[in-house]
């Protein structure tokens, strides 16, 4: 688990959610009146709660959670099916725009200013296709030069390649 489900499972179990499900943003503002009600100290009567440390919890656990809900919910997907990832967290990533000596405290801010974020979209390009069907070569090694970086168009070119071999094998025979 990343350190953002990890963050996340903690807060919802603190405002008394199972993560067996999506939750929506009114199901966590009456479990947070639910438990205001409880933690705070000014309208609590057990000594226990006094202090403070449990209010300040509670909103500090429902200010993360229900500041972004469909952040939430996709981590809570991804808590429930580890292996089928839905969302990439943005902590986990450079942020765009930011410099870089605000994040990094041994960088010089003279240099690379700015981080780079490279967005590669994983959709294979027609272009693309139609080689490999025509020279099967070209999308079979199409395939094993970029399954790392776009797995899903690697798995097309690999498929038109298989295709276009086949096809010039019976083009061939016929």
């Amino acid at each position: 688990m990343t350190n953002e489900e990890i963050k996340t499972k903690e807060a919802l179990q603190y405002l008394g959610f199972k993560v067996d499900k999506e939750v929506t943003s009114k199901e966590l503002y009456y479990a947070y009146l639910g438990l205001s009600n409880i933690y705070d100290p000014n309208k609590t009567d057990n000594p226990k709660y006094m202090d403070g440390e449990a209010f300040r919890l509670l909103n500090e656990h429902y200010n993360y959670v229900s500041s972004d809900i469909c952040r939430t919910n996709e981590t809570i997907r991804n808590i429930l099916n580890p292996q089928n990832k839905t969302y990439e967290y943005q902590a986990e990533k450079p942020h765009q725009g930011i410099p870089a000596h605000e994040n990094e405290a041994n960088s010089a801010p003279a240099q690379n200013y700015y981080k780079e974020v490279v967005v590669i979209k994983d959709k294979p390009s027609i272009l693309n296709i139609i080689l490999a069907f025509l020279v099967p070569l070209y999308g079979i090694l199409n395939y094993f030069l970029v399954k790392r970086f776009m797995p899903k168009a690697s798995k097309w070119y690999l498929i038109f390649g298989i295709l276009g071999f086949i096809a010039n094998i019976l083009i061939m025979f016929i």
